[in-house]
């Protein structure tokens, strides 16, 4: 494959990964679009589970949505822009969320701006999944919106797709709780 037209191949020490032109274009473009950074670790060898990790996300979330393409270059790093294109569009198809996030919330160009936003947006869909799912997710938001913690930041994403398909949910309900434990978790 080293001399395919179309083809990089990039080798790390613990061996090649094959990249097409188009693949790295996809991403870039998404995030040029976006005003993402592009990554220099875009190109680097994943583990074996990564890569699992991201088809499982593929095939879960995408029963759930259409849109954004669930590309596996953009999971390997989400872009907050991703992640929030993803949280409109479950709350869009399938109702699950709604209510939780505000109509600023959900304006990313209200949200783009401050750092603190972000981390205020990823740390309400954890507390939201985790209080539908009754499982504590091991993400950090700050980790979240840097692209960093891939593995966690699917499994976030995974979770969220299991209780977008549930038809058993009680927004309100769930919305109660996230309250009841911001207050436990806040208070002195």
């Amino acid at each position: 494959m080293a001399g395919a037209p179309g083809v990089h191949v990039h080798n790390a020490s613990h061996g090649a990964r094959e990249h097409t032109e188009e693949s790295l274009d996809e991403i870039v473009e998404y995030r040029g679009k976006h005003e993402c950074r592009p990554s220099t670790n875009d190109e680097r060898q994943f583990p074996r589970h990564t890569m699992d990790t991201i088809s499982n996300t593929q095939e879960m979330l995408g029963k759930v949505i259409k849109k954004p393409a669930l590309k596996s270059p953009l999971l390997l790093r989400p872009p907050f822009r991703f992640l929030h294109d993803i949280v409109k569009n479950v709350i869009k198809s399938t109702g699950y969320m709604e209510g939780i996030f505000t109509s600023e919330e959900l304006e990313y160009k209200l949200v783009k701006k401050e750092k603190n936003l972000k981390v205020a947006f990823i740390r309400k869909l954890k507390s939201c999944v985790q209080v539908s799912h009754s499982r504590n997710i091991p993400v950090i938001p700050k980790k979240v919106i840097a692209g960093l913690d891939h593995d966690n930041t699917n499994l976030l994403l995974q979770c969220l797709a299991e209780n977008a398909m549930r038809t058993d949910l009680d927004m309100k309900e769930i919305k109660k709780k996230m309250e009841e434990s911001g207050k436990r978790r806040f208070k002195k």
